[in-house]
């Protein structure tokens, strides 16, 4: 080898052997590293007893502390099988014991009923929305989560070396009422839901508190047999309270081989009775009330004033010519605007919009899509191709809104409705386009 060739290779080895030397391959991984043995007990703070048959978990910091919503109160595993969470039942006095827990650094999560639950915590500083669980926390969000993380005890597992600690959760604060009808009989089965005070969007807004863990008592949420109801195990905060009822249809068929049940709406127009603390009908002027911790919040009442609800029927009709529009989505709205009420479809087969349910009061009727097809195009609504969309046999009609007040059953109730203006139909059939090219290239893909 020419001595300059030798030369250039003494150099490139130097040089890769440094660069080898400031940074090592990784090492495998320690076969000497053994799982460990995990103990303690769980104590509730204001009888300093034990928590009997209470959950405990022990999570990863990392998945805790990851900027996504975690799989809370279940046993869960990472993309790479690693094991995140796993839980465990106290015995009788208060000892949990787990075995064969890898080497790392853990929270310990104690659950028990009418005490706080490190996750609810969690979920209410992190304020995600339910349409955008997967976006970044912002900033305050991360402190606000980090300030919940700093209360949660930590846990190092070494290799091979038996680890021991104890907890003690705090008894949350509850809140209790009853809901019954005007006529005094009790409203079982009903839906009552809790709102809290939460940082969603750079902004503090009123947002339902939905269940974190599988034993959440926010899983199912409905009077019982006597129209009672209770949340228990919250943290100190600013709360209100929902109630809604609702009705479906439920047909059930059973044959001698098959058995089954069907449900949907009991008909078109019909709006849940919502009712808000203080028997507010809006979310804007419910009374809300603030909760220290252990705090018993009871008397929170509801009463369904029955007979102040009324039943709203009407048809839309077109303003060139008075004839009935028999396609269409009414709207019904508080008479600000600001809370929905409902709405209701017309078609052929329901030429009217029908509302039950409807309290006394001032609102605001409004239509924003009505549109015919000319029965020679030889289509419905129902089976319309962006082609037909271009064709003179559609016509669509604007939008159009009336004020309304209610204090008993209305029927005959007329919207009219204007014939859609140029930019209006240039609109429509533009979104009706950008929909088929997002078809096209989805059966492309």
């Amino acid at each position: 080898m020419p001595s300059d060739r030798r030369l250039l290779f003494a150099i490139f080895l130097s040089a890769f052997t440094a660069v080898a030397q400031q940074n090592p391959a990784a090492s495998p991984p320690d076969a000497s590293e053994k799982s460990s043995t995990v103990t303690g007990h769980v104590y509730l703070s204001d009888t300093k007893g034990p928590a009997r048959k209470a959950t405990v978990y022990l999570q990863t910091v990392a998945s805790l502390e990851a900027d996504t919503p975690p799989r809370h109160g279940v046993v869960s595993s990472s993309s790479d099988g690693e094991i995140e969470s796993i839980g465990v039942q106290t015995r009788l006095d208060g000892s949990f014991s787990f075995e064969d827990i890898k080497p790392g650094n853990y929270y310990i999560i104690g659950l028990y009923p009418g005490y706080i639950s490190p996750y609810l915590s969690i979920a209410l500083a992190e304020g995600r929305s339910p349409y955008g669980e997967w976006k970044p926390l912002s900033p305050e969000q991360q402190a606000a989560k980090k300030a919940v993380l700093d209360t949660i005890p930590r846990l190092i597992v070494q290799s091979d070396r038996p680890a021991s600690v104890d907890i003690t959760i705090d008894r949350g604060a509850a809140i209790s009422g009853n809901v019954a009808f005007d006529d005094g009989n009790p409203a079982a089965g009903l839906e009552v839901t809790l709102l809290s005070r939460m940082l969603r969007d750079g902004k503090m807004t009123w947002s339902e508190i939905r269940p974190v863990t599988t034993d959440s008592p926010f899983v199912q949420n409905k009077t019982d047999d006597r129209g009672d109801y209770r949340f228990s195990g919250l943290p100190a905060g600013k709360y209100v309270v929902r109630m809604e009822l609702t009705q479906f249809k439920i047909v059930m068929r059973n044959t001698s081989s098959t058995r089954g049940s069907s449900t949907s709406n009991d008909d078109d127009g019909w709006n849940p009775i919502t009712i808000y603390s203080g028997g507010a009908l809006t979310r804007n002027k419910a009374q809300s009330f603030d909760l220290s911790l252990g705090d018993e919040h009871t008397g929170e009442d509801f009463r369904v004033p029955i007979s102040r609800y009324h039943t709203v029927t009407g048809t839309i009709v077109s303003a060139r010519d008075g004839h009935t529009i028999q396609n269409g989505e009414v709207q019904l709205a508080s008479d600000d605007g600001q809370e929905f009420i409902g709405s209701a479809k017309i078609s052929e087969d329901h030429p009217e919009f029908s509302f039950h349910f409807v309290h006394d009061g001032d609102y605001k009727l409004s239509c924003r899509l009505a549109l015919e097809i000319d029965p020679s195009a030889g289509v419905k609504v129902g089976e319309l191709t962006p082609a037909v969309y271009d064709t003179p046999a559609l016509h669509l009609y604007g939008n159009a809104s009336m004020p309304l007040h209610v204090s008993t059953d209305m029927s005959g109730v007329t919207l009219t409705l204007p014939d859609a203006t140029p930019e209006q139909l240039k609109t429509f059939r533009d979104t009706i386009h950008q929909h088929e090219q997002q078809n096209q290239t989805t059966a492309q893909n």
